[in-house]
């Protein structure tokens, strides 16, 4: 026989836990079913004494569940506490396994047998169990693991931490005070977690508390070749590859949305990437209705605001009108939007309008705004200027802008829904062009860092690669081509990516295409005297290999990478067939 209650809370994090609150103290019936044997499974798996932190520190908690930066340990104890004196339902070792009806009549069924009927559904279920491996050979060794459970259990080791996210950093920062600690990131910066691990993951790297690998990945994990390390890694970074000894490595790459799972419950996703997250409207519900979702998975990964939306969406259930304890800080931020209607509309046209941020969900698009600017420049005022040093990411919403690239005739026009600064963004160097505010022109000025932060979800790095591709052919080699022509040759370009002294070609090479520079550096050297001379560097925003295509020689110099260096390779037939065109006005730069 069924249970039968009007809200069904599905998992006992933060989220989950602060909606049953709210629903028990709201007089509502409603159960807390949770897949394991206590509450708050993601954070029980921390390392031991963990500090926790209440970030982002500006934002008030509105939660009845009580939460404070402290020891794990301490806030588990709270809120056990805190539930056992409230009126909430609860069965643990209750794993819902499918989820059937409709809005006023679902139907939840439970591994082991037996039910719950609900009219609605709070799916609080969070990502940690689904955690990313590292996909390498060697990743099952008995020294390699996914979490770190007391940090103090280790002693005088070299601990290699994969994954610069806030699991990775608090990790590192927790084994540097008895070992040796290399953090291997494969972002050039840290950039992914909160204000807090970033300010303490930089001092512990500048005091040399901990070895930081930027653009680093791990190609293999072995057996180590010599007594002392157990371990041995071999690794491609910024200076080529690198074999780094070890005693054990402990991975925190993060955790993908439980899709399958999600998918036969009925929840759609906005694209097929891994990383996606459920498509929600505004109030958290799901495109089932009547089925909301959480938490984590609704992407709210940190603890307090997860509290905070568990708690509001239980509110909208009961029918009662709540404002996102973000709602005034946006409200102030869209002041100059100029499309009329509350945050949730012009967030709304905000993603039908830039595509950039189609796939991503409402609760990130919103902590991107809140670290952005919302700007409505003049017509005519520059936003930058050729060779600035500046690195924010635009995003266009209304309006358009004028580009112009040195030693070209023609400007550019960049409208609604396109993006400039990508350039900055991925290689850090000086601005290609000088832009203008056009006519009606109202931008999103996004941060570096808030942007690499994005770069992270799979549709926003996609589609930003697209567009640099593009632009960068564009800028060297595509000035006569038609739209057509030059996307074409954007699609058949690939991106490779080349370490310390890489060769990208050798002097006497048949010519196989054009390489443009988009991150670190390359040097161009010939044979001299029996010697291999380097006759100079080429930068970001250059290119090689242009001269043989041009004659038909081989190649006249040898071509090596610098450092963690990224080039475009342009096939050689492609750019022989778009040589000579009619000029063309083609798309931003």
């Amino acid at each position: 026989m069924s249970e039968h209650c009007e809200i069904a809370i599905i998992g006992a994090g933060p989220a989950g836990l602060s909606a049953a609150l709210r629903a028990a103290d709201s007089g509502a019936s409603c159960i807390l079913l949770e897949a394991a044997p206590r509450i708050a499974n993601t954070l029980r798996g921390y390392q031991k004494a963990k500090h926790v932190m209440a970030e982002p520190s500006a934002l008030p908690l509105r939660s009845g569940l009580s939460f404070g930066a402290g020891p794990r340990e301490r806030i588990l104890q709270t809120w056990e506490q805190e539930l056992d004196q409230s009126r909430v339902r609860r069965r643990f070792d209750a794993r819902v396994t499918a989820i059937e009806g409709a809005c006023g009549a679902f139907r939840l069924s439970l591994a082991g047998g037996g039910s719950v009927a609900a009219n609605h559904v709070v799916l609080a279920i969070g990502l940690q169990g689904n955690v990313r491996r590292l996909d390498v050979p060697g990743e099952e060794l008995p020294r390699v693991c996914y979490r770190l459970e007391d940090p103090d259990e280790f002693r005088d080791e070299l601990i290699v931490v994969v994954g610069a996210g806030d699991a990775g950093i608090e990790d590192a920062l927790a084994l540097m005070k008895r070992n040796r600690v290399i953090l291997v990131n494969r972002g050039e910066c840290v950039a992914n977690c909160t204000p807090g691990n970033l300010d303490a993951v930089m001092a512990a790297i500048a005091d040399g508390g901990i070895e930081c690998r930027h653009q680093t990945t791990i190609e293999t994990i072995e057996v180590g070749a010599t007594g002392a390390f157990p371990l041995q890694l071999i690794a491609q970074g910024r200076q080529g590859t690198e074999k780094i000894h070890c005693h054990r490595v402990i991975a925190r790459l993060g955790a993908d949305p439980p899709r399958r799972l999600l998918e036969g419950f009925g929840i759609a996703f906005p694209n097929a990437d891994r990383d996606a997250l459920p498509m929600l409207g505004a109030d958290g519900e799901s495109s089932v209705p009547g089925l909301y979702v959480a938490g984590a998975l609704a992407g709210y990964p940190l603890i307090k605001p997860a509290m905070n939306q568990g708690q509001d969406v239980v509110d909208r259930i009961l029918g009662r009108t709540v404002e996102p304890v973000d709602e005034p800080a946006l409200k102030a931020k869209l002041a100059l939007f100029r499309a009329q209607g509350s945050v949730d509309t012009r967030l709304a046209e905000i993603q039908r309008t830039v595509g950039l941020f189609a796939g991503i969900s409402r609760a990130q698009l919103r902590d991107m705004l809140l670290a952005s600017e919302i700007l409505a420049p003049p017509a005519g005022e520059t936003v930058f200027r050729h060779n600035d040093y500046s690195t924010s990411f635009y995003s266009i919403v209304a309006g358009d802008a004028r580009a112009r690239v040195p030693d070209w005739d023609a400007e550019i026009v960049l409208r609604a829904g396109e993006f400039f600064g990508e350039m900055g963004l991925i290689s850090g160097r000086r601005r290609s062009a000088t832009v203008n505010a056009g006519e009606s022109c109202v931008l999103i000025e996004t941060p570096r860092h808030a942007m690499l932060k994005l770069l992270s979800i799979e549709s926003v790095h996609r589609r930003i690669d697209q567009v640099a591709i593009r632009r960068a052919i564009h800028r060297y080699v595509g000035l006569f081509l038609e739209d057509a022509e030059l996307d074409h040759l954007a699609r058949q370009a690939r991106v490779k990516r080349c370490a310390a002294g890489e060769l990208l070609f050798r002097e006497g090479d048949a010519a196989d295409g054009l390489y443009l520079i988009r991150r670190g550096s390359v040097t161009v050297s010939r044979r001299i005297g029996g010697r291999e001379i380097v006759l100079s560097y080429v930068a970001a925003g250059g290119y090689v290999g242009e001269m043989a295509l041009v004659s038909g020689k081989p190649r006249y110099a040898t071509v090596r990478a610098v450092g963690g260096t990224e080039v475009i390779v342009l096939d050689a037939e492609l750019i022989k067939e778009s040589l000579n065109k009619p000029p063309q006005n083609s798309a931003a730069n």
